[in-house]
């Protein structure tokens, strides 16, 4: 049952990225509580049905790229929401895209700055009477930017949120930009005290996933189309309970910090397994070398090149994504959000109904 004082009934929210998986349940989080969510789109054509059910969601054209609408969307509301940004495919270009996404992220901190009140550094937020202004912002970045064990440190071991880079990671666009995007958020919240919040989450599974993005994954395994699994180690968490830890982090989160969202540790063949248990596939039961797998991968980027407007069969950004993965440590949004998961199985049996309702799986 959710604490009264987190009843937020007069307040106004800006959430970018709000038709999309994790920010879709973001949006629910806030409505369920009272706020009026804002919900910004980049066209006429964005899907919005994912979000038909919520009330009282406003939907508003503007562009990350825009200063001048991220200013309008911003006017007025007291809570923000950036679970969009720049999502490199590809790995090409990646000088462009960390280029992209420095630009996108100083719109929005300036758009910040022109909507921000007064001294707000304090948490938890008061949130007994309506402040006049922007009071907290939550930056939805990645488990990438989690820095894997250094020199020295066990390959085991349970990264959390000490753990930075201390350069620019090397390697396909992905890690980069979000490592990018998540430091520009961090020294703002810390070099000059704007009210950023920054959390972290996992591999995110869950229904709404309309690309799909996660649910790609899903889909493989349901269609039989995964011939080969990878080794590695992953934490996965629930799209519902990101959207909750998304609204906690802007309630009790300190600002400058970060919090891992993530639920499960396991394996690979764990999470296809399960995934083919909720799907009644086959699992696969090949595991290939990682090498033929950079093989593999690199052909595919190559062969995107030329069919464009495709994206890669295999990108290195993904594949890249899984060697590098790792169990994580998300007690400290335990204990200092007050944030309890649920079940992942739960989940995946939620994300192939969708799927299912999508005619993406049709068993």
């Amino acid at each position: 049952m959710m604490n009264p004082v987190d009843r937020l009934d007069g307040w106004e929210a800006l959430v970018l990225g709000g038709t999309g998986l994790i920010g879709a349940h973001a949006v629910r989080s806030l409505s369920r509580r009272g706020v009026k969510v804002r919900v910004l789109i980049r066209s006429s054509h964005t899907r919005r049905d994912v979000l038909d059910d919520v009330p009282g969601v406003r939907f508003i054209r503007g562009d990350l790229f825009s200063l001048s609408s991220l200013e309008s969307a911003m006017e007025g509301c007291h809570l923000f929401v950036h679970a969009a940004g720049p999502y490199p495919v590809s790995a090409r270009n990646r000088d462009h895209e960390i280029q992209r996404a420095h630009q996108s992220m100083t719109n929005i901190l300036d758009a910040m700055r022109r909507n921000v009140a007064g001294e707000v550094r304090s948490a938890p937020l008061n949130t007994e009477s309506i402040p006049d202004g922007l009071v907290r912002a939550v930056y939805v970045s990645s488990s990438t930017t989690i820095a894997p064990p250094g020199n020295g440190e066990p390959l085991q071991r349970m990264a959390n949120e000490d753990n930075l880079y201390e350069e620019p990671p090397k390697g396909p666009s992905y890690f980069a930009v979000k490592e990018a995007m998540e430091r520009k958020a961090r020294d703002a919240a810390r070099g000059e005290g704007l009210p950023i919040v920054i959390v972290n989450p996992s591999l995110v599974i869950g229904p709404y996933d309309t690309k799909p993005t996660t649910g790609q994954l899903v889909v493989s395994v349901a269609r039989n189309r995964m011939p080969f699994l990878l080794h590695g180690n992953i934490n996965v968490v629930t799209a519902k309970d990101v959207g909750e830890g998304i609204v906690l982090a802007a309630l009790r989160g300190e600002p400058g910090h970060r919090y891992i969202l993530g639920s499960e540790n396991m394996t690979m063949d764990d999470l296809v397994r399960r995934i083919a248990m909720a799907t009644g596939a086959r699992p696969p039961k090949l595991h290939l070398p990682v090498v033929l797998a950079k093989i593999f991968s690199y052909l595919t980027e190559g062969l995107s090149v030329l069919t464009p407007g495709r994206p890669p069969l295999f990108p290195l950004n993904g594949l890249h994504m899984l060697l590098k993965s790792q169990y994580l440590d998300a007690s400290r949004a335990r204990e200092e959000l007050g944030w309890n998961p649920s079940s992942v199985d739960l989940a995946i049996t939620q994300a192939v109904a969708f799927l299912r309702k999508e005619g993406r799986i049709w068993s």
